[in-house]
């Protein structure tokens, strides 16, 4: 029986807010890395999941999960500001309650 590797949680921070990841190294044995994101900035529903490769892990050379989830972030955010770019201000009045 494989021995599951937990799941890791932390955030990452885009345009001076916080966003909540849940990431899950070896989603698909060691193939898959499974990033659940928690924010109003990474979709109009406040979640966003999305899987990389080990392959383009290693290929982009990532040091540390939080560094390719950071990249992703950054990318899920600017594809919202695209869509609503209220979204940041939004994020940020929501924020406050």
């Amino acid at each position: 029986m494989e021995h599951e590797t937990p799941e890791l949680n932390f955030n990452v921070s885009v345009k001076n807010q916080a966003i909540k990841v849940v990431c899950k190294p070896q989603y698909l044995a060691n193939f898959l890395i499974h990033f659940s994101f928690y924010s109003p900035l990474v979709s109009e529903t406040g979640y966003r999941s999305h899987f990389v490769t080990m392959e383009d892990y290693e290929h982009f050379k990532y040091t540390s999960y939080e560094e390719c989830a950071k990249d992703i972030a950054v990318s899920l955010v600017a594809e919202l500001l695209k869509k609503n770019p209220q979204a940041v201000s939004e994020a940020a009045q929501m924020s406050l309650f």
